[in-house]
């Protein structure tokens, strides 16, 4: 962990110019004629490993502020405002398009998790999860790196459990990643 948390460990160019080619890589990845093509999905597999992911690693590389209201608030106008409103103009066409008539239980339930599967039941795709987890990335950035060491090895510990029992129980595994908020487990490529 670096000692000055308001430090950036990277600079703005070249943020900047991972970010760019990490969009790129996500243009490409979603591309069908170059990543299907004669079925062969090895390129996809590849790059959905890490694709989208690397953007969750980059707010680790960068000031960390101290967990504030404001803060907070900024961040949600920033990404949970778009997932709201997007949510419910995608809700609305993939409802008229498909004919059928969105479950409030399921609606609700896939709005609140950002669960992918949950996302592409609900309004045909699953692109939105990025956004709350995202928020959920910062939050949780913000708020670990100013905890003591006790709060920080707890939260680690329950991570690493998490991820043991999610490997040892596979029968639960789909019933969990099924609901998994904010699309935090990613959904194997070869299954889009």
């Amino acid at each position: 962990m670096c000692k000055n948390l308001q430090q950036s460990l990277i600079a703005r160019k070249h943020s900047t110019q991972i970010k760019g080619l990490l969009m790129l890589l996500i243009i490409i990845g979603h591309n069908a004629i170059l990543m299907e093509h004669n079925g062969d999905f090895t390129l996809k597999s590849f790059l959905y490993s890490f694709h989208v992911w690397a953007f969750f690693i980059l707010p680790f590389l960068y000031p960390i502020p101290t967990l504030s209201k404001e803060k907070i608030v900024r961040n949600a106008k920033r990404l949970l405002l778009p997932y709201t409103l997007l949510f419910v103009l995608f809700l609305i066409g993939y409802s008229i398009l498909s004919h059928k008539t969105p479950e409030i239980k399921n609606t609700l339930l896939a709005f609140l998790s950002a669960s992918q599967i949950l996302l592409k039941d609900t309004i045909g795709f699953r692109l939105l999860w990025f956004l709350p987890t995202m928020f959920i990335v910062l939050l949780a950035r913000d708020y670990y790196f100013y905890q003591n060491k006790y709060i920080r090895l707890l939260i680690i510990a329950s991570c690493v459990l998490i991820l043991i029992y999610s490997l040892i129980d596979s029968n639960n595994y789909w019933k969990v990643m099924h609901l998994m908020p904010f699309g935090l487990i990613y959904y194997h490529a070869s299954s889009y």
